[in-house]
C-alpha cells in the first residue's frame, strides 16, 4: 500500500467517526434509545480502527464514540462474536507503506491560435450560414413518417 493512499483512507475514517461523535452527542445508541443492530455493525467495523489505526488524539477528541465503542463491545453477544477488544493506546503503523513521489501535472505550452485570414465580415457570415443550416429541418416526403419526429404532420396522422 502507499503512503499517500494510507493516509488518504485514514483521514476518511476520521472524517466518518468526528460525525459518528456529534450524532451521538445528544444519544447513547446510534438509533433509537436502545442498543440496535447499527450500534452492534459499526462497533465490528471499527474495531481494527480501534486496535491499531488511529492514534490516542483522535481518540480523546471523540469524547462520545469512544464511552459508546467500549459499552458496546463489552456485550455479551459481542464478545462471544469478535472477543474481548481492547483499544490500544499506540498507533500501529503498516510496516510495508511505500512512499511513492506522485508525478506533476505537465503544462502545455501555450501556443498562439492560428488567425484566419478572412476579414471579420466574413466570418461572421460564415457562422451565420453555419447556424441557419443547423436550423433548418429535414421534413419528411412522406406523412405516414413517424409523428413525434415531425409535430406538424401529427394532426394529419392522428385524421387517417
Amino acid at each position: 500500500m502507499f503512503e499517500d493512499e494510507y493516509k488518504g483512507s485514514l483521514s476518511g475514517v476520521k472524517q466518518m467517526l468526528m460525525a459518528v461523535n456529534k450524532h451521538l452527542s445528544d444519544r447513547d445508541w446510534l438509533v433509537g434509545d436502545q442498543f440496535t443492530i447499527a450500534d452492534l455493525v459499526l462497533a465490528g467495523l471499527l474495531t481494527p480502527g480501534f486496535q491499531c489505526m488511529l492514534d490516542p488524539g483522535i481518540v480523546k477528541a471523540l469524547g462520545k464514540v469512544l464511552p459508546w465503542f467500549e459499552k458496546v463491545t463489552k456485550m455479551p453477544f459481542f464478545v462471544a462474536g469478535f472477543g474481548m477488544i481492547k483499544v490500544n493506546p499506540v498507533t500501529i503503523k503498516p510496516s510495508n507503506l511505500v512512499h511513492r513521489d506522485l508525478p506533476k501535472p505537465v503544462q502545455k505550452p501555450k501556443t498562439d491560435k492560428p488567425k484566419n485570414d478572412k476579414p471579420k465580415g466574413e466570418m461572421a457570415e460564415s457562422k451565420k450560414k453555419k447556424v441557419e443550416e443547423k436550423k433548418k429541418v429535414v421534413k419528411p416526403e412522406d406523412d405516414s413518417e413517424d409523428p413525434s419526429k415531425y409535430p406538424e404532420n401529427r394532426r394529419k396522422w392522428l385524421q387517417s
